[in-house]
C-alpha cells in the first residue's frame, strides 16, 4: 500500500517532467512557425533561422505568458513535494499559492494586454494599449485572482 505523501511526491515529480516536456513542445512550436518561412528547410538552415530569430522582439514576446505560465505549473509541483511535510506544508503552500497566483494574473494579464500592447508598439511605432480578448486568457487571470483570494482564509 503506497502512503500518501509517496504518491504526492511522485506527483509532483511526474508533473515537473509534464513541465519539461511542455517546455520542449513551446520551443518546438516557436521553431515551426519560424520554419514556415522556408518551405524546404534543413536542420542546419532551421537553427540558422531561430538563431536569428531570438534577436526579434517579437520572438520573445510571444514567450512572455506562457513561459509565467509553466513556471506557475513547476511551482504547483513544489507544493505537491513539499505536501508530504506536515509541519512545513502549512507554511510553504501559502508562500507557494502566493507565487503561483501572482504569475497566474501575470501570465493572463500578458496575454490580456501586456502582449498585444508590446507587438502593437513594435510594429506600428506608437504607443497605446491594445486589448486581446480571449475566454481562456480571461481564465487564467480569474484563476490567478482567486488563488490570492485563498490566501485571505486561514
Amino acid at each position: 500500500m503506497f502512503k500518501l505523501s509517496a504518491l504526492l511526491k511522485f506527483l509532483g515529480v511526474s508533473s515537473k517532467f509534464i513541465v519539461l516536456l511542455m517546455l520542449a513542445s513551446l520551443l518546438k512550436e516557436r521553431y515551426d512557425s519560424i520554419s514556415m518561412v522556408i518551405p524546404a528547410l534543413r536542420w542546419d538552415t532551421g537553427l540558422a533561422l531561430l538563431s536569428l530569430a531570438l534577436h526579434l522582439p517579437l520572438f520573445w514576446t510571444s514567450m512572455i505568458a506562457p513561459l509565467a505560465l509553466l513556471i506557475a505549473l513547476s511551482m504547483a509541483s513544489d507544493v505537491l513535494l513539499n505536501a508530504g511535510e506536515p509541519a512545513a506544508f502549512d507554511q510553504s503552500m501559502r508562500a507557494h499559492i502566493g507565487r503561483i497566483a501572482g504569475l497566474l494574473i501575470f501570465a493572463g494579464c500578458a496575454w490580456l494586454v501586456l502582449v498585444p500592447s508590446l507587438e502593437y508598439f513594435i510594429l506600428s511605432g506608437k504607443l497605446s494599449l491594445v486589448l486581446h480578448f480571449s475566454l481562456n486568457d480571461l481564465a487564467v487571470l480569474l484563476t490567478g485572482v482567486l488563488c490570492r483570494m485563498l490566501l485571505f482564509f486561514k
